[in-house]
């Protein structure tokens, strides 16, 4: 597990990189990818190496980043801006693992 501190709507938050606190639900079977927590002011994401490719890794990122920092914006607005973002990125080549981020 790593930690990393954040700022989000100019409030610190912490970006933890784990696999504890993703579990099985009904709404996500196979186990969540990411989640942000209002309350604690924490976003859990799997480590780095479970996903399939740094652009669904931007893609979940930014989708937690965005629910942080807005809460009230509706779930298909959130997964639709997210992954366009994330897009965006890798075709401008931005997205590369050049660094250790696990």
């Amino acid at each position: 597990m790593s930690k990393h501190p954040v700022i989000l709507k100019g409030e610190l938050w912490s970006l933890v990189r784990t696999r504890r606190g993703l579990a099985k639900t009904k709404e996500a079977p196979k186990g969540l990818w990411g989640y942000a927590w209002d309350e604690t002011r924490e976003i859990r994401v799997r480590p780095a190496a479970d996903f399939p490719g740094v652009e669904k890794e931007a893609d979940i990122l930014i989708h937690e980043a965005l629910h942080a920092c807005l809460p009230d914006v509706d779930e298909a607005v959130v997964t639709q801006t997210a992954t366009e973002i994330a897009r965006v990125l890798s075709i401008a080549g931005v997205l590369r693992r050049d660094a250790d981020v696990s």
